[in-house]
């Protein structure tokens, strides 16, 4: 009878039922008769099946849920924001590099280089080791003592000494004594800018080995700018011949012109510094 009700709505809805869909409700009203099942439920009631048309509705759920939603943690608990999924970067960026300026502790304007002062009294081979450990280290050559012969045919206090080279690199430093005390009497940087060394070490010195790059605390180095070597720091400028300047700092010896007069001359060429000399200026 409710199988007749339901074919009957069906067909008063304009829906004439097939073949197929009589006969499974048939089957179903059937067995529910019979009490084996009740309509839309399996013989085991869990789980409960799911009508086809259900499918594709959970598919597009599904679908929804795939995309990440977060709860954004602020001052509204309650805003839902699309989460993102932040993907670590592969390209670096490109820090320039600074290069390290070896400090030889150099000031031009008190004649100190290596912490030597001209006119310091050192022990040789102490000074000698403690600067090989320094990033110039180790020197590149060393005269060995040589005595200047005596030569009365001309007024010199330098003469009848002894005296010892050591360069490291375009560094240059002359001791004047023994091993165990002796003066720094003159150290250079850069070209080596006086031809009186051989006079003093008894040959010349070779082409130096490498430049260090040594800069003053003033700024001052091989290749820095000759146009900021001004007054009062340093005297005008004079000629040197061949294109060069000579820059002398001003005052660094006794005012009455009395010896030793130490100095400290910067050499340039085209504008831009080529070497630095400072000596104790005793003669």
């Amino acid at each position: 009878m409710v199988e007749d009700e339901l074919r009957d709505e069906l067909r008063g809805a304009g829906l004439d039922p097939t073949p197929e869909f009589r006969a499974r409700m048939a089957h179903d009203f059937d067995d529910a008769l019979a009490g084996r099942r009740t309509l839309g439920v399996t013989e085991n009631p869990s789980p409960r099946r799911r009508a086809s048309w259900m499918w594709p509705a959970i598919g597009a759920a599904a679908a929804v849920l795939a995309v990440a939603v977060v709860v954004t943690r602020g001052d509204d608990h309650d805003v839902v924001t699309p989460g993102t999924t932040t993907v670590p970067s592969t390209s670096t960026t490109s820090v320039p590099s600074t290069a390290v300026v070896p400090d030889a502790s150099m000031e031009v304007r008190t004649g100190t280089l290596f912490d030597l002062r001209i006119g310091d009294v050192v022990d040789v081979e102490a000074t000698i080791a403690r600067i090989d450990a320094l990033p110039f280290g180790p020197h590149t050559f060393d005269s060995g003592w040589y005595r200047v012969p005596d030569d009365p045919s001309i007024d010199s206090c330098y003469d009848d000494q002894d005296y010892r080279g050591v360069m490291w690199g375009d560094a240059l430093v002359i001791f004047n004594g023994s091993d165990a005390s002796a003066e720094v009497m003159r150290w250079s940087v850069g070209s080596q800018s006086t031809a009186d060394e051989a006079f003093f070490l008894g040959e010349e010195v070779p082409t130096p080995e490498r430049a260090n790059a040594i800069v003053s605390t003033e700024g001052i180095g091989v290749g820095s700018d000759a146009d900021a070597l001004q007054p009062p720091q340093f005297d005008e400028p004079l000629d040197g011949g061949d294109g060069t300047a000579i820059h002398r700092v001003t005052g660094l010896g006794p005012q009455d012109g009395s010896l030793p007069q130490p100095f400290v001359i910067v050499y340039s060429a085209d504008g831009e510094v080529t070497g630095i000399l400072a000596d104790t200026g005793r003669c």
